[in-house]
C-alpha cells in the first residue's frame, strides 16, 4: 500500500521531469499532479466548449463609498502572491499526467468600467450583457495562469460593483467566500496603514493532492464502495429536454426557529435536517425504495490553516438510501444522521475514482446521479472588518450570477443572516408530469412537520383521487346466468351462437346448456367441483361453459394447441373432476334428446368461474381462480362501455386462444347484448379466419397487437369497423395508424388487465391524430387503480411506481400456491387495510390523470401477446438433453418486438438448437420457445453468485448460433426472400444462410412470410418447410424448382398450432 511519503516521492519526480522540459520552467514555482475534482471540471468544460459550464461569475457590491482603485489592485496583488492557486496554469497533455503549474507572477490587472451616468435597469442589463459575452467571448484558457479575473463598474455616483469570474477547478464556494473576504479585509489594512506583507499558509494545494492520492490506496475505502453501490440504479427524473429555472425559496421564520430549537434539544445540525427533508423529497419518486443521488463536500486537509487554503476541495460523492425503514418524520432524520455518520470515513475518495471503479453507467451519462445537495455556510463572510450596506440580493444583481454544473438539479441550502435559504438550480426539463413546484413543497412540507411536529407519519393514510377509482355501479344483476336469463327472455329466437354449420337461438343455447348440466350432474359433477373444456372454438364450447356454470362449477380453458405435457400438468393441479372433450361432447350428444334442462343454481358472486393457467416462475404455470363477480362486472362494464362507439346488438367472432382470458370478450359481450357469438374452427388458418371476420361485417373486434401486426400484411378493407378493442401486449402507435388505414371508422381502445383482475381493469380510448404514448386508461367500473412504492405508499402524481389494482374484478388467488397468492395480494395499510393485487408493472399518473405503462418491475414479459416469465422457460431449457445450464433474458429486436434469448451451458461441444426446438415444440407452445439460443463456457455471475443478466445482454451478439459468415444473396429469388425477410423481422444484412427463427422469427412472422410470398410468386407457402429447411437458400431453392403449388397460402399441421 502506497504512504503519504512514496506518493511525495512520486509527485516530486513528476516536477523534475517537467521541469526538465518546459520552455518555462525558471518562472514556475511548483508542479504537482491536478486533483481529480480539477480534471473532472476542466474535461466537462472542454467536452462542453460555449456552455458556460464551470465559469463562475459572482456579481457582488462593493462595501466602499468612494473606492481606492490603487489600494484595491495593491490588496489584490498580495492576496494573490500568498495563494498559488490565483497564479495556477492547468497542463492536460503534455506530461505523463494532467499538473498544475504554479508560476511565480500573474498579472493581475483590474478593469473598471464607468456606468456612473445610467439607470439602475441599465446598469443591471450593462451587467447582463458583460457577462453573456465574457462566457462566449473570453473562456479560460487552461494553459495561461491565473484562472480568474476582476471588473469593476462604477455608477450612481461613486458606488462600485465587483464581477469576480473563475473558472470552479481553482475555487469552490468556501474558496470563493474566503477570497472576497481576504481581499477586503487586506484592503481596509491597507487603508489604516497596516502591514503590506501576507504570512504563508502552512498548509498548500499540493497537501490536499497527495492526501487525496494516498487515500485511493486505502482497502477499506475502496471495500466500501464496492459494496455500497452494487446493482445501484439511476434515478430517472429527467427528459432530454433542457429548461433552465431556479427557484431561491426562503423558509419561514417560525419554521426556522423551531428547527433550530429541534436541532438543538435532539443534537443534531440544521446540515442533517436539510439533507433528510432532500432525501425525503427524492424518495417519494423513487418507487424501488432504492434511492441514489448526491451530496456534497469537500476535501480540505485537515491541518492548521486548512479552512483559509485556497482551492476547489469539493467531493460530490454518491448517497445511497435503500430498505428504509422510518414512520415518522423524526425517525427519518435519525436515519439519515446514522447513513451520514456510517458514511463519512469514506468519503475523502473522490468521485472520479469512485466513477472509474465502480460507474455501470453509459456514454455521456453523469456518473451514478444527475441531483445533488449541498448545504453551504460561508460564515468567513462575518469575519470581514466592514460588510455592504446593500446586498446583491436586494439591489437586484443576485440574478446575474452564473454558476453551472453537470448535475440536472442542484439543490443548494445556506443560511442567509438569520433565515434558511433553499435555491433550486434546474438544467434539465422534468419528466412528464413531476413538477419542480411539488418538489419544493415536500421539501417545505418536511421542514415544517419536523419543526411543528416531528412524530407526523412520513406519508399520510391516502385519500383516493377520482381518477384512482373507477365509476361506482351496481348492477341490476349479479351474475353471467342471471343476465343471460333477462337477455333470453327478451330475445328468445334471435341467434346467440353460430359456426361450423350450428347455430343455436338464445333459447335454444338456453335448452342445451342445461341438458349438459343435467347429464354432467348425472356423471357425479356438483357444485364447487371443477371441468375442463378441451374443445375447438364450437358453439359447443359456449354451451359447455354455461353448462358447467348452471352446475355451479367452475371450468378451466384448455386450448387444443397445447401440448399434451402442459394439459396433463394443469389437469392435475387443478384436480379437475372431468374433461369434456370431442369425443366426451358426442357421448352427450347421443343422450341429449332424453335429458330435461337443469334448472340453474344461484351462483355466488364470490363462487369460482373459472380457471386459467398463466406462466409461473417455478417453472410450471400457474392457475389464476376468477369468481363470478369479476367476469360479471367486467362483460356488463363492457356492455356499457362500448355500446357507447357500437351500436347493439354486438355481433363478434371468436378467433383467439380459449385459454387466454382476452377471449372472454369475444364469448360474453354478444350474448349480454342480445348479439350473436361467431366461433371460428381452429382447423381454418389466421389469415382465413380474419379475412373471413373482416367479410362478416362485424362493427367490434376484440384482439392482440400481434393480430394487428399481421392483418395489416393481408390487404384488408373494413369501412363497417368501429370499435377495435386491443389487448394482451403493450400497443405500438404505430399499430395504431396501420389498422385506421383500413378501418378508417374505428374508434380504438388500449385494454389492460392481468388474468388476476379478469380481462381488462383499465381502458384508455386511443387519441385520433399523431401519436406519441399509449397510456393504459383508467380503472373500469368497481375497480380502483393505485401507483405505490415498494412499501405500499402512492407514489407522487408524475412519478413511477408499480401498480395495484383493487376492486370486485380482483381474482380469488393461485391455485396451490398459497405464499405466491399473500405475495400479490396485499392488504395496504395506506389505503385503509384495502386488499390489493400487485401486477409487477411500472407506471405513473400523467398529466392527464391517465395511466402509463413504461414495464416490468419483475422480470415477466409478454411475447405476442402471452404472459411468460423468463424462469419458467429457462427452467423447461435446462431439461433439455445436453444442456447443463440455462438462463433466458427477453430482448428487444430491430422492430422493438422481444424475443427470448437462451443463454445454455452445454455437455459437450455438440449444438443441439434443431432438435432442442423440435423437443420444445412438443412441451410448450411456439411463443415459449426461445428465439435464439448462445453457447456460453459458463453463466456470469455478480460478485454475490447471481446470474449477471448485463453481462448476458452483452454477449447476446457475441455468441449466437447463427452462421458467423454472412452469404449475400446471389439469384433474383434470393435477392426477394432477403428483402421480405428484412422487413418481417426488422433486421438487416441477412444472408442466404440466416436461420429464420435464430433472426427472431416466430409463426407469426412465419405467416406473414406467406403472405408476402404469395404476393410475390403465387405459390402457397407450406409453412412446415419453414420450421424444417429456415433458411433463404434452400426455400429460393424450393420456389426456383416449382415444388409448390399455385394456389392460395396454407397453413400445415405445425402451422395450425399457432396460438392467436
Amino acid at each position: 500500500m502506497q504512504t503519504r511519503h512514496t506518493v511525495d516521492q512520486e509527485v516530486l519526480a513528476l516536477q523534475e521531469e517537467v521541469l526538465a522540459q518546459h520552455p518555462d520552467a525558471y518562472q514556475i514555482e511548483a508542479v504537482y499532479p491536478m486533483a481529480d475534482i480539477e480534471q473532472g471540471m476542466v474535461y466537462a468544460s472542454q467536452l462542453q466548449a460555449g456552455s458556460g459550464i464551470y465559469h463562475d461569475q459572482i456579481v457582488m457590491p462593493v462595501p466602499h463609498t468612494d473606492l481606492d482603485e490603487a489600494r484595491f489592485q495593491h490588496a489584490l496583488n498580495l492576496v494573490v502572491q500568498k495563494h498559488s492557486i490565483l497564479r495556477t496554469a492547468y497542463n492536460l497533455s503534455d506530461y505523463p499526467e494532467p499538473v498544475h503549474l504554479v508560476y511565480q507572477e500573474v498579472a493581475t490587472t483590474v478593469h473598471t468600467h464607468n456606468l456612473t451616468s445610467a439607470e439602475h435597469a441599465e446598469v443591471h442589463a450593462a451587467l447582463a450583457q458583460f457577462l453573456e459575452q465574457e462566457r462566449i467571448q473570453a473562456p479560460f484558457v487552461f494553459t495561461q495562469p491565473g484562472l480568474w479575473r476582476i471588473d469593476l463598474f462604477r455608477y450612481a455616483g461613486n458606488q462600485h460593483v465587483m464581477v469576480f469570474q473563475c473558472h470552479h477547478a481553482i475555487l469552490d464556494g468556501w474558496s470563493v467566500a474566503s477570497f472576497m473576504t481576504e481581499l477586503n479585509n487586506t484592503y481596509v489594512r491597507l487603508g489604516k496603514g497596516g502591514v503590506s506583507t501576507q504570512a504563508p499558509l502552512r498548509v498548500s494545494y499540493r497537501d490536499r493532492v497527495i492526501e487525496e492520492r494516498t487515500e485511493k490506496h486505502m482497502p477499506a475505502v475502496a471495500q466500501y464502495w464496492e459494496e455500497r453501490l452494487e446493482d445501484y440504479q439511476r434515478l430517472e427524473l429527467f427528459s432530454e429536454a433542457v429548461e433552465m429555472r431556479k427557484e431561491h425559496v426562503l423558509v419561514e421564520d417560525d419554521t426556522y426557529r423551531h428547527l433550530q430549537d429541534w436541532c438543538q434539544q435532539h443534537g443534531y445540525r440544521i446540515r442533517t435536517v436539510a439533507l433528510a427533508a432532500y432525501l425525503h423529497t427524492l424518495s417519494r419518486y423513487d418507487y424501488r425504495n432504492d434511492l441514489l443521488t448526491g451530496v456534497v463536500g469537500n476535501l480540505r486537509p485537515e491541518r492548521a490553516d486548512g479552512d483559509a487554503l485556497l482551492g476547489c476541495f469539493l467531493n460530490t460523492v454518491p448517497y445511497r438510501l435503500r430498505d428504509t425503514k422510518s414512520l415518522t418524520v423524526a425517525e427519518w432524520v435519525a436515519e439519515i444522521d446514522e447513513l451520514a455518520r456510517a458514511q463519512k470515513p469514506y468519503e475523502r475518495l473522490p468521485l472520479r475514482e469512485i466513477h472509474m471503479r465502480y460507474s455501470q453507467d453509459g456514454l455521456g451519462q453523469n456518473p451514478f446521479f444527475d441531483t445533488a445537495f449541498n448545504y453551504v455556510d460561508f460564515h468567513v463572510y462575518d469575519q470581514a472588518e466592514v460588510t455592504a450596506a446593500t446586498t446583491a440580493e436586494a439591489m437586484g444583481f443576485h440574478d446575474l450570477t452564473h454558476e453551472i454544473t453537470n448535475t440536472f438539479l442542484d439543490v443548494m441550502v445556506r443560511p442567509v443572516g438569520d433565515r434558511l435559504m433553499v435555491e433550486w438550480d434546474q438544467k434539465r426539463a422534468l419528466k412528464e408530469g413531476i413538477l419542480l413546484d411539488d418538489l419544493i413543497s415536500t421539501f417545505n412540507e418536511f421542514l415544517h412537520h419536523l419543526g411543528t411536529a416531528p412524530d407526523t407519519p412520513l406519508v399520510q393514510e391516502h385519500t383516493p383521487k377520482s381518477y384512482e377509482l373507477g365509476e361506482f355501479q351496481k348492477w341490476p344483476t349479479q351474475s353471467v346466468l342471471e343476465h343471460l336469463k333477462g337477455v333470453t327472455a327478451e330475445h328468445p329466437t334471435s341467434v346467440a351462437v353460430q359456426g361450423e354449420g350450428h347455430t343455436w337461438t338464445y333459447t335454444e343455447l338456453d335448452e342445451v346448456s342445461g341438458q349438459l348440466a343435467t347429464w354432467l350432474a348425472q356423471r357425479g359433477i356438483s357444485s364447487g367441483q371443477r371441468v375442463a373444456i378441451h374443445l375447438d372454438r364450437h358453439p359447443s364450447y359456449l354451451a359447455a361453459m354455461l353448462g358447467v356454470f348452471k352446475l355451479g362449477a367452475s371450468f378451466i380453458p384448455l386450448d387444443l394447441s397445447q401440448p399434451n405435457e402442459r394439459v396433463q400438468y394443469i389437469l392435475q393441479d387443478s384436480d379437475c373432476q372431468t374433461v369434456i372433450n370431442a369425443s366426451v361432447w358426442e357421448a352427450f350428444l347421443m343422450e341429449k334428446e332424453a335429458l330435461n334442462p337443469l334448472e340453474a343454481v344461484t351462483l355466488d358472486p364470490d363462487q369460482e368461474a373459472y380457471v386459467v393457467y398463466t406462466s409461473g416462475s417455478t417453472g410450471r404455470p400457474k392457475g389464476v381462480r376468477t369468481p363470478h363477480r369479476g367476469l360479471h362486472n367486467y362483460v356488463r362494464w363492457a356492455l356499457d362501455y362500448y355500446s357507447k362507439y357500437a351500436e347493439g346488438p354486438h355481433h363478434m367472432g371468436v378467433f383467439s386462444s380459449v385459454g387466454f382470458d382476452l377471449t372472454i370478450t369475444s364469448l360474453f359481450l354478444p350474448l349480454y347484448s342480445g348479439g350473436t357469438v361467431h366461433t371460428y374452427s381452429g382447423s381454418l388458418s389466421a389469415a382465413e379466419t380474419l379475412k373471413a371476420y373482416v367479410a362478416a361485417g362485424h362493427k367490434i373486434i376484440k384482439l392482440t397487437p400481434a393480430h394487428l401486426e399481421y392483418m395489416n400484411t393481408l390487404e384488408l378493407s373494413a369501412p363497417h369497423l368501429q370499435v377495435a378493442i386491443v389487448g394482451g401486449d403493450a400497443l405500438l402507435p404505430q399499430q395504431v395508424e396501420n389498422l385506421r388505414r383500413w378501418a378508417p371508422q374505428v374508434t380504438v381502445f388500449n385494454e389492460y388487465g392481468p388474468t388476476e383482475t379478469t380481462v381488462g381493469c383499465t381502458v384508455w380510448e386511443v387519441a385520433s391524430g399523431p401519436l406519441d404514448s399509449m397510456p393504459i386508461g383508467r380503472p373500469i367500473a368497481n375497480m380502483d387503480a393505485y401507483v405505490l412504492d415498494t412499501h405500499q405508499q402512492p407514489v407522487p402524481e408524475g412519478a413511477w411506481g408499480e401498480l395495484y389494482m383493487g376492486g370486485v374484478g380482483m381474482s380469488l388467488g393461485y391455485e396451490n400456491l398459497p405464499e405466491v397468492t399473500a405475495e400479490r395480494f396485499l392488504s395496504v395499510d395506506a389505503l385503509g387495510g384495502q386488499t390489493l393485487y400487485r401486477t409487477g408493472d411500472l407506471v405513473r399518473w400523467n398529466a392527464e390523470g391517465q395511466l402509463e405503462y413504461f414495464g416490468r418491475v419483475d422480470d415477466q414479459v409478454k411475447i405476442r401477446g402471452y404472459r411468460v416469465e423468463p424462469s419458467e422457460v429457462a427452467a423447461t431449457v435446462s431439461r433439455l438433453e445436453g444442456i447443463r445450464d440455462a438462463a433466458v433474458l427477453a430482448l428487444p429486436q430491430a422492430s422493438g418486438e422481444l424475443a427470448l434469448h437462451a443463454f445454455v451451458v452445454i455437455n459437450d461441444q455438440e449444438q443441439r438448437v434443431s432438435a432442442w426446438r423440435i423437443t420444445l415444440a412438443e412441451q410448450v407452445p411456439d411463443y415459449l420457445i426461445p428465439a435464439h439460443f448462445h453457447i456460453l463456457d459458463a453463466l456470469p455471475v455478480t460478485v454475490n453468485g447471481k446470474v449477471d443478466k448485463d453481462a448476458l445482454r452483452l454477449k447476446s451478439d457475441q455468441t449466437s448460433t447463427l452462421s458467423n459468415t454472412y452469404q449475400p444473396p446471389q439469384t433474383p429469388t434470393e435477392h426477394a426472400l432477403v428483402a421480405m425477410w428484412e422487413s418481417v423481422l426488422g433486421r438487416e444484412k441477412i444472408g442466404i444462410t440466416d436461420n429464420f427463427f435464430e433472426l427472431g422469427g416466430h409463426s407469426i412472422s412465419a405467416l406473414r412470410m406467406g403472405t408476402l410470398v404469395q404476393k410475390e410468386f403465387g405459390l402457397k407457402l407450406d409453412l412446415a418447410l419453414l420450421f424444417e429447411q429456415p433458411n433463404i437458400a434452400e426455400l429460393a431453392q424450393e420456389i426456383d424448382n416449382h415444388t409448390w403449388q399455385n394456389a392460395e397460402v396454407e397453413e400445415s399441421s405445425i402451422a395450425d398450432k399457432l396460438v392467436l
